[in-house]
């Protein structure tokens, strides 16, 4: 007798076979489920792919429409623009500009010629300007080429090294407007970036400059403007320019580009002397420009990062300077004790501090200009306390002081500026540009600007001009706007009633306040009105004098002759 199976190959016994067909039962109602749902499933599947056929065609359709609408759209758009095309060959038959005479046409030819420095991308676009003109039309042409004064504008940019290609195709440039110009009174604007030189390690492409400048060389006689902005990096090459004779130059401009790569070497570069110049402005320290002594009253001189002994080289190789910009002085401790650079000519100064704290003893004791007329001083808010210092030193020892400029003024530079104010005799105009004033501040300079008691004297009784610029205001200013209305009445009722015996303040001819919004400009209409009505009272007066002095002269003439 065989072994009863006993395991999962077995088959059912008689006890365990009901509940088997127990769960067989329920195995085979699920099945019949999914079953279904399988079917369901299907259905639906069918019917998506139903209507994806549909959308599809759908889609086709209307991208077959979409494409036959943009044919059509394009056809029409090139039917316009050549219908455009046209009707402007016809009507410009009729435009203002072919009425112009050949005078009149070169002579707006000329207004391509500029002598200030302008973006690389400006030069680089006006350096052929002149080619352009002369390439619309045979009329142009023939104006342009007889119009000397058009090409006598000479710009060149130098942002990467040329190629041999490049290069001669410059030099036949300049020469061809060189030749074009003939007698014409010429500008130069010459820009060479850093990108020209490359890496500091690499090699000047000197031979790039050089012929450059070999071709510009023959245009100095009739120079009159000389503008050169040119990197630290640069050579001899770029100097023997400056150094040419130039005997109807009125201008020039050398501007030192920034290169932090570069620190720069100090080198001198002596300029000979030029009969005619009038205006000149140097930027930068690590080339010195050496003019002659007779031409530095004419000499802006902007120095960056200058240190106690830039400062002094200045006053022994410019005596005569009138014009000194400083950016980013730098005067440590141990060099305040250097001799003062005694500037006795110096009638304008500019200050800009970028950030941090300025040596404003240390730099008043460096620079001496007692004759100072204007200053203006330019930064950050971080460094407005500082250059405040400064003009509270300098309003000190400036007697003749008259113009003061700023900008960028926390609340307690604006009262350290309010109280160096009363010691301004001589203030003519006051411009604070880009600060905030809250009410307190403002207050601070009303108050600086009035008297302590009633029918004392005014400060600052020169003033006519109090201009703030492009600055912003508090709520709390405004909602105290009277005050500013109170204090423009009375200052200008005051210089009414100013006398020989009782002098008053002078009568405004300014009062800007600028950077309201709307809702606060009938304040400034109010104060613009104020100050018309006593220009008019006043130039009423004075015609009431003159009338009354011709009635005097005519009875005066009445008596002598016996009627």
């Amino acid at each position: 007798m065989l072994l009863e199976i006993e395991g999962p190959n077995r088959f059912a016994s008689t006890a365990e076979a009901p509940s088997i067909r127990t769960r067989l039962a329920d195995e085979r109602d699920l099945l019949d489920a999914i079953g279904k749902a399988c079917e369901r499933a299907e259905q639906e599947c069918t019917l998506a792919q139903e209507r994806l056929d549909a959308i599809k065609w759908q889609y086709e359709e209307a991208k077959h429409l979409q494409d036959s609408a943009v044919r059509h759209k394009n056809e029409k758009q090139k039917q316009y623009s050549a219908q455009q095309d046209a009707v402007n060959l016809q009507a410009g038959f009729f435009h203002p500009i072919r009425r112009l005479t050949p005078d009149v046409l070169s002579r707006i030819f000329t207004f391509a010629v500029a002598d200030a420095v302008q973006a690389a991308n400006v030069v680089a676009v006006r350096q052929r300007q002149p080619f352009r003109l002369a390439a619309v039309c045979s009329t142009w042409r023939l104006v342009a080429v007889r119009t000397p004064r058009a090409w006598a504008g000479l710009e060149v940019l130098l942002e990467k090294p040329l190629s041999m290609k490049e290069q001669l195709c410059m030099v036949d440039m300049l020469a061809c407007m060189l030749t074009r110009s003939t007698s014409a009174p010429v500008v130069i604007n010459i820009v060479v970036l850093n990108s020209f030189y490359g890496s500091v390690n690499d090699p000047a492409p000197r031979a790039d400059l050089d012929a450059i400048v070999c071709a510009l060389i023959p245009a100095l006689k009739r120079c009159v403007s000389l503008v050169v902005y040119h990197s630290r990096r640069v050579d001899n090459e770029l100097f023997k320019l400056l150094q040419e004779p130039t005997p109807v130059l009125r201008r020039i401009k050398v501007v030192e580009q920034e290169d932090l790569e570069a620190p720069g070497q100090d080198r001198q570069v002596k300029l000979p002397f030029v009969p005619l110049l009038a205006d000149v402005q140097v930027w930068g320290q690590s080339v010195y420009w050496e003019f002659p002594a007779a031409q530095s009253a004419v000499l802006v001189r902007v120095l960056c990062s200058a240190g106690a002994s830039g400062l002094r080289d200045i006053s022994t190789k410019s005596p005569l300077l009138r014009n000194l910009r400083i950016r980013d002085p730098i005067i440590n401790p141990s060099q305040a004790q250097v001799q003062s650079a005694s500037l006795e000519c110096l009638n304008e100064l500019s200050l800009h501090v970028s950030d941090g704290e300025l040596d404003t003893e240390g730099l008043h004791r460096v620079l001496d200009a007692v004759h100072l007329k204007k200053l203006a001083t330019y930064g950050t808010y971080s460094s407005s306390l500082s250059r405040m210092r400064y003009i509270n030193l300098v309003a000190g020892t400036c007697p003749r002081l008259s113009s003061v400029r700023c900008s960028h003024l926390s609340v307690d530079a604006v009262q350290l500026l309010a109280d160096s104010l009363n010691s301004l005799a001589a203030l003519n105009t006051l411009m604070i540009h880009n600060t905030n004033f809250s009410n307190l501040a403002m207050a601070a300079i009303m108050c600086a600007l009035s008297p302590t008691e009633e029918g004392g004297t005014w400060p600052c009784r020169k003033l006519r001009q109090l201009s703030l610029v492009d600055c912003s205001f508090d709520v709390s200013c405004l909602a105290d706007a009277d005050r500013i209305v109170t204090f423009a009445t009375a200052r200008l009722e005051a210089a009414r009633r100013s006398t020989r015996k009782q002098p008053g303040p002078a009568l405004l001819m300014y009062f800007v306040l600028g950077g309201w919004d709307a809702s606060a400009r009938p304040i400034q209409q109010q104060i613009d009105s104020l100050i018309k009505g006593a220009y008019d009272r006043k130039a009423a007066v004075a015609q009431i004098g003159e009338e009354q002095s011709v009635s005097c002269e005519s009875v005066y003439l009445i008596c002598e002759r016996g009627f």
